[in-house]
């Protein structure tokens, strides 16, 4: 099983900004600086390979959606901004399998923007199944595209759509996955999967709050859900307070999110949705500092550490 990342940002795109670009670019000039007068003999690739990553890579501005595959079967979760990018792949692949399967953890904006622009929904040749744990999705997604925000509704969108609704504690089966939800603490609801092939288990949660306090009841109550995944993707968004600031709202301290991770034994964490407030160098930051903590709640932890960066790929 493979997970792709095509948008890690959290409430609304974040693009590049200019000054960041700026920074950046200082930060790789000094950097080739330094690493030819110590190594005067590198090419340009090792020169390349030895800029420290946060300053040559950008951790991308796109919104939620990830894609999980496994031997010819795709999933999709959630169609924020980096849904228009997995169009083009999809179209560009042209697999004869013209089903595909969009899992939807909520619909805020966020979550649900980049559908407009999925290339294979204009396509009267692909079916597009829908899976979610919300009875008017449809109607949902007909209300973004009304003319007076989009000039094509939904019914002008090509593709063959179907909607399927989750039940409370129903476990699904599409091709090789077994997929099960657990409902999140998110204003409005929100919806975890864990997806499941052969031994190995993949948990897509983002758009949570959970509690930084130790009587937190979601402690217990989520530990069957997360116990022991192999990866998980968890909703990151905030410093500590940043997050205390932002009660209700539905979004975790990074600090909190490793403490959650480390408790249930998960075995890699993915950090993610990253607040557009913060650039890539606050995000490294803060990500450093949960490594840190890492290693001051465990001298020897078996949990791993990754920050969502647009485009990577995960094997599980």
């Amino acid at each position: 099983m493979q997970v792709k990342l095509w948008g890690i940002r959290g409430s609304c795109p974040a693009p590049l900004k200019r000054k960041e670009f700026q920074e950046k670019m200082k930060k790789i000039i000094y950097s080739v600086y330094q690493i030819c007068k110590d190594h005067p003999n590198y090419g340009i690739q090792e020169v390349v390979d030895t800029i420290p990553s946060p300053y040559k890579k950008t951790l991308g501005g796109n919104t939620t959606c990830i894609e999980v595959y496994h031997e010819k079967s795709k999933l999709i979760f959630d169609m924020g901004t980096g849904l228009r990018l997995l169009g083009k792949e999809i179209v560009k692949q042209d697999s004869p399998d013209k089903e595909l399967h969009i899992l939807i953890t909520h619909t805020h904006w966020d979550h649900i923007q980049g559908w407009p622009f999925f290339a294979p929904a204009f396509d009267p040749n692909y079916t597009i199944q829908f899976y979610s744990a919300i009875k008017d999705l449809e109607s949902r997604l007909e209300a973004q595209q009304q003319s007076t925000h989009f000039p094509v509704s939904l019914g002008e969108m090509k593709s063959k759509k179907k909607f399927r609704f989750l039940k409370k504690e129903e476990v699904l089966h599409i091709n090789p996955f077994q997929i099960s939800t657990l409902q999140l603490i998110h204003p409005g609801r929100c919806s975890a999967y864990k997806i499941s092939v052969s031994d190995k288990t993949f948990i897509f949660a983002t758009d949570t709050e959970l509690s930084p306090e130790k009587d937190a009841p979601e402690r217990k109550a989520y530990l069957p859900f997360f116990q022991n995944a192999d990866l998980v993707v968890l909703d990151a968004q905030y410093s500590l307070k940043e997050a205390e600031s932002s009660k209700g709202w539905g979004h975790t301290g990074m600090l909190t999110a490793v403490d959650y991770a480390q408790e249930w034994g998960i075995k890699n964490l993915i950090l993610t949705h990253h607040d557009p407030e913060h650039d890539d160098m606050q995000i490294y930051s803060l990500f450093q500092e949960a490594r840190e903590y890492l290693k001051s709640i465990s001298k020897a932890p078996s949990l791993r550490l990754y920050l969502a960066r647009e485009g990577d790929i995960y094997n599980v």
